[in-house]
């Protein structure tokens, strides 16, 4: 987590030491006091390192004075790149739309329309941010999660405090939660604002035309309850988690379209987003590397062009250490060339960090397709097979594997039967399978032995784990040498809990 330096605004002087604890909205204590080091940095100023910044505190002298005070904005030093996982761009952000809280009970806030604009991933949140309207000098809320019409989150309180002075990302406050917070794929995003003092209002909103947010007054549970609407609006919140292990980008596959029951993922705006996990690609992947943390950076329908503009970039700022790409069907099925498609491997290449290790799956075979589409297919692959070799990526030759035998051409042309849903996409099943042969893939090298770069952490004996992963499908060509080297540790237990899991 993150290391927060917060500022105390303390009336006495010379002070070495201080007692805190944080309050929650009801003045509820949810951080027990404990003594720390302070450094006065003004004029009856000091600042302490801790974890829960702008949340109210009291500090408490072990000499009998007692003087209540804020913890004020925070400098946030985070350890972990973020990523972004919901709300709209914090750029540009307009602050001067502010959100009032009324009378009485104060009123809720929830953002609604674009997709995009909700939660866009299922996985954990620890923290968020967000900024306050002009002049403001302090004013607090709380933020809150809807799921399926239900409120099923609400944090404490948070406090916002200092004058804001224009919309740059110097005006950008961050919020530490105070545990991370499960959400989904369509969760959406809510703010609870108490009654208005003066002429505080606080969580500015940003004119769009993709958006809208619901309110009413008082403190609501139930989206049904919201029954007024400020239109072509955005909240001004970002939500935010910590970098995920693994992202897949590419196609209908990748997002979720295989099996009976679909998965719609961040970028799909015809459907409901969310839907069965296991429908996923990278849930299958990431469940054979040992479980480890995913995001679904996919849309069904996609090429390579789409991957290198828009699928790759997003999975690169998501700050993974693994990127898998399943693509190809339809840059067959819309006629494109070698030399296109290539010409977006190279984008997509030159996109990705060497510090962060790309695997791109082989095209798989499409049974509603022509002979003469069946052999671009066999033939990119070999193409593709080249590519990857030059440019130190990991292929996941997975064609062969998920294939079966086409009379008219006696290749491996169509689907078998047991992964084929409509001649197109995979079964359940088959998408198990490909994120199996994935998963092998990424967690060894060409010659059957464990990534070196894993290994090297945990110790394994190469020749055991390559027998214990079962049929491990070789890449076209080892990492570069002198490729990517990981950012952290965690894989050693992924790797060791994968040896057993990854099996035929």
């Amino acid at each position: 987590m993150p290391t927060y330096n917060v500022n105390f605004g303390i009336d006495k002087k010379d002070l070495t030491t201080v007692a805190y604890s944080f309050l929650d909205g009801d003045g509820a204590v949810i951080i027990p006091a404990k003594t720390v080091g302070v450094v006065e940095i003004a004029d009856g100023v000091y600042q302490v390192t801790a974890g829960r910044p702008n949340q109210a505190a009291t500090i408490l002298w072990t000499t009998g004075e007692v003087t209540p005070a804020y913890a004020s904005e925070s400098i946030a030093t985070p350890d972990l790149q973020q990523s972004h996982v919901a709300g709209g761009p914090n750029l540009p952000w307009q602050g001067n739309a502010g959100l009032s809280g009324g009378a009485g009970a104060g009123r809720t806030f929830l953002q609604t329309g674009n997709s995009l604009i909700g939660v866009r991933f299922t996985g954990e949140v620890t923290r968020f941010l967000t900024t306050r309207r002009s002049g403001i000098t302090t004013g607090e809320f709380k933020l809150l999660i809807f799921r399926g019409g239900t409120r099923i989150y609400a944090s404490p309180r948070y406090f916002l405090h200092g004058s804001y002075t224009n919309a740059s990302l110097s005006d950008v406050l961050e919020f530490a939660l105070d545990r991370p917070l499960a959400v989904r794929t369509g969760d959406k995003i809510g703010i609870w604002v108490p009654a208005t003092v003066g002429a505080d209002a606080i969580s500015c909103r940003t004119l769009s035309a993709v958006g809208s947010v619901k309110w009413a007054e008082g403190d609501i549970t139930s989206e049904a309850s919201l029954s007024s609407t400020i239109p072509l609006t955005e909240l001004n919140i970002q939500l935010l988690s910590d970098p995920p292990v693994l992202v897949v980008t590419g196609d209908s596959i990748a997002e979720g379209h295989g099996g009976n029951t679909k998965y719609h993922g961040r970028y799909h705006t015809s459907e409901t987003l969310g839907g069965e996990l296991s429908s996923e690609l990278g849930y299958w992947v990431a469940k054979y590397m040992g479980n480890v943390s995913y995001e679904n950076h996919a849309l069904g329908s996609q090429t390579f062009a789409w991957v290198a503009s828009t699928g790759i970039v997003s999975a690169v700022a998501a700050n993974p250490e693994y990127i898998l790409i399943h693509c190809g069907v339809n840059d067959v099925v819309t006629g494109r060339t070698w030399a296109a498609v290539e010409a977006n491997l190279n984008t997509i290449r030159a996109t990705v960090p060497l510090t962060t290790v790309l695997a791109i799956d082989e095209i798989l075979p499409w049974t509603a397709g022509t002979d003469a589409q069946s052999l671009t297919i066999r033939t990119w692959n070999s193409y593709l097979a080249t590519w990857c070799r030059d440019n130190g990526v990991l292929l996941n030759k997975c064609h062969d594997i998920l294939g079966q035998i086409r009379e008219s051409t006696g290749e491996l042309d169509d689907l078998l039967a047991a992964y084929d849903q409509d001649e197109v996409h995979t079964t359940a099943s088959g998408t198990s399978r490909l994120g199996r042969a994935a998963a092998s893939t990424i967690l060894t090298q060409p010659d059957a032995t464990v990534n070196a770069v894993n290994a090297s952490a945990t110790g394994i004996n190469a020749a055991t784990a390559a027998t214990e992963i079962g049929k491990v499908q070789r890449s076209a060509s080892p990492v570069a040498a002198g490729g990517p080297v990981r950012k952290t540790n965690q894989r050693a237990q992924y790797v060791e809990e994968s040896m057993t899991t990854v099996e035929e």
